[in-house]
């Protein structure tokens, strides 16, 4: 018989998807919400943890595989925002957010990010050919 997972194992310590979801199950029940280490020891983690279950199945992670990993009771949105911040943990930018301490919650540290790195994205630029077209479909609804 396997060994329960407590809050006193370490999660680096956990060798399968599914002990690390179980562990972090119980660290989301035990958090609260305007903890600053949330970010980096519930929410990375469970980013991370939402990476390798998302490169296992696919684009998509059925339902019984989160299910299994005990993950299944956390809210999408913050499996989500989880997923994003271990995407970009090592961007420049998500360092610097991090590092000013001003953040206690990932949602809000995402929506800096993102409003940060806005810029670095090429803006989209319209053909002569495309603008026409559109053109002509306003005018065409308008008559």
């Amino acid at each position: 018989m396997q060994n329960p997972v407590t809050l006193k194992d370490k999660f680096d310590g956990l060798n399968t998807l599914e002990d690390k979801g179980h562990w972090l199950g119980k660290k989301y029940r035990s958090i609260v919400n305007s903890d600053r280490k949330a970010i980096t020891e519930f929410d990375l983690p469970l980013g991370y943890l939402m990476l390798d279950l998302r490169a296992e199945g696919g684009k998509q992670i059925k339902k019984a595989r989160l299910q299994d990993c005990g993950i299944d009771k956390i809210l999408k949105q913050r499996r989500s925002d989880a997923e994003f911040l271990a995407r970009n943990w090592n961007h420049p930018v998500m360092q610097e957010l991090v590092a000013s301490g001003r953040f206690s919650s990932t949602q809000t540290l995402i929506r800096e990010f993102k409003k940060l790195t806005a810029d670095e994205k090429q803006p989209v630029v319209k053909t002569a050919g495309s603008w026409l077209r559109s053109c002509s479909r306003v005018w065409t609804s308008l008559s």
